[in-house]
């Protein structure tokens, strides 16, 4: 090899085989033409070339077309010989499958054999015979197949005879069941490990570079943006989809009212505005005037939370137009979260909500973590809070577009599992069907909706902090030496208040 020679795959075509290689199954939505495919044969010539002491397996590759299949194996094959690789045969052959029907069908098929003993099989279809297999499946453009599910069941059956799984495609719409696996990725409800590469990513990890120099042209950044504009003008309409692995959708509403409604239950509500010019008061009569408004609304609900579960929160930051929302949620045996209480303060000084929030953390039984959206006027908050609990139990996060796109999805899959409880109110059910799907990410829609309590505007405020609060469950607790979690008991000398038991509804009062 030349003396700085490039290496043979990029970033991210390397990222793609390490991933594959110390996971069981990996998702992969990907942009066209950035050559994911053409790196994964890479890696499939490897693991069917290896000896079985080596961890050498099996490959079977599973495209959507027989021509597919073709060039998948001319990948390998050139692969092979690039290192030397003994191939002791390719050829073209036909395996029995079965329709859908249960019928016997030939499937044309393309297989190379290497001196380990091992092959790679290339098929032109779905086939629902891989059971009882052994090694490495890869899935092809799997939004393109006609029966995604039945096709991930028989190559997750593979898995208990030692065998991995990797499933590549480009987006073909929202509702594609590809689709679905991805958001399943993201909601936690599919342990999978989950690669997003777009036409940004590839160009920026030297994609084009390296066309230049495959094609002996000299590289400059006026070429490489012509290149780019070139693509995004040859798919048109379609450049979201097929360049940016946006899938097709249009906006549309993210969540619906039965599923939210059928989620909510009665719930402590605490609403305060404070005194108008509150914000010029001297630092005593505001924390007085605070201190005051806690004791008479949020010590009575704090008394009775359960001392056994754990408690975390999650905080949104607003000041004149929009909301505080802080919200306050247990963690149940049945490991269920449930929204004991939310607390929205309008107009409030940072002062007050700083001391409001401290005081909840001060008095959770167990206080597990708080989620805090560190951007623009949550900023100087977050930092105090840091300070005050440490970053084992505050987590700031920037919640920006790429932020919605990984963590909202949880949010979703909880209400759909009927793992979470959200407290039975007009506003708030407002605030999770205002949630709209903007390029496929939940989004909070520009436009303000009119708060059924206040009168005010709300822009979807109580979403984000149930988001936020559902990341900080989502981070490790600090252990103990013995490696328990170890959540903060906070909470001491209450006396004997009753606690609220798991499925208990009481005659909260929406103040």
């Amino acid at each position: 090899m030349q003396a700085n020679a490039p290496d043979v795959l990029l970033y991210y075509q390397q990222h793609v085989n390490k991933v594959v290689l110390k996971s069981t199954v990996v998702i992969v939505e990907k942009s066209r033409r950035i050559g994911i495919t053409w790196g994964i044969a890479a890696l499939a010539t490897l693991t069917a070339a290896a000896a079985k002491v080596a961890n050498g397996q099996n490959v079977y590759y599973i495209g959507y077309e027989k021509e597919m299949t073709r060039e998948f194996i001319d990948t390998c094959a050139m692969w092979a010989k690039a290192w030397d690789h003994a191939v002791s045969e390719i050829q073209e052959e036909e395996v029995l499958d079965k329709d859908t029907n249960g019928n016997a069908q030939k499937i044309q098929a393309f297989r190379i054999t290497f001196a380990s003993g091992f092959s790679i099989l290339a098929l032109s279809s779905s086939p629902r015979n891989l059971r009882g297999r052994q090694g490495l499946v890869i899935i092809d453009e799997a939004a393109f197949h006609d029966d995604l599910a039945e096709l991930m069941k028989a190559a997750l059956a593979l898995l208990m005879w030692g065998g991995r799984v990797v499933v590549v495609s480009t987006h073909n719409g929202e509702n594609n069941p590809f689709n679905g696996l991805v958001n399943d990725c993201r909601s936690g409800r599919k342990p999978y490990a989950l690669i997003r590469i777009t036409l940004e990513d590839a160009v920026e990890q030297g994609l084009y570079k390296r066309i230049c120099l495959v094609k002996g042209i000299e590289w400059t950044q006026e070429g490489e943006n012509r290149w780019v504009e070139n693509l995004y003008d040859e798919y048109g309409d379609d450049a979201n989809e097929e360049l940016k692995v946006i899938p097709k959708s249009g906006s549309g509403r993210w969540l619906n009212r039965m599923l939210v409604e059928g989620n909510a239950k009665i719930r402590p509500i605490k609403r305060w505005q404070p005194p108008e010019g509150m914000a010029d008061w001297d630092e005593g009569r505001a924390a007085r005037e605070t201190k005051d408004w806690i004791e008479s609304y949020l010590t009575p609900t704090l008394r009775v939370l359960n001392r056994e579960h754990r408690h975390a929160v999650g905080v949104d930051v607003g000041r004149v137009s929009d909301l505080t929302i802080i919200w306050v949620e247990e963690r149940t045996r049945v490991l269920k979260t449930d929204a004991r209480m939310v607390i929205e303060l309008s107009k409030a000084p940072f002062s007050v909500q700083r001391q409001i929030i401290k005081h909840i953390a001060n008095h959770l039984p167990q206080f597990s973590g708080l989620g805090i959206d560190g951007r623009g006027l949550g900023m100087q908050i977050a930092e105090e809070l840091t300070t005050a609990y440490g970053q084992t139990l505050v987590h700031t996060v920037q919640a920006t577009r790429e932020w919605y796109r990984n963590h909202m999805p949880p949010v979703k899959a909880d209400l759909e599992d009927r793992t979470t409880v959200l407290p039975r109110d007009v506003s708030i059910i407002d605030d999770f069907l205002s949630i709209v799907l903007v390029d496929n990410i939940p989004t909070i829609p520009k436009t303000k909706t009119k708060d059924a309590n206040s009168g005010g505007t709300r822009h979807g405020d109580a979403v984000v902090s149930k988001a936020l609060c559902r990341y900080a469950w989502a981070q490790e607790l600090p252990t103990t030496d013995m490696g328990q979690a170890k959540p903060v008991n906070t909470a001491q000398g209450w006396g004997d208040d009753k606690a609220w038991d798991d499925d208990e509804e009481r005659d909260w009062v929406t103040l």
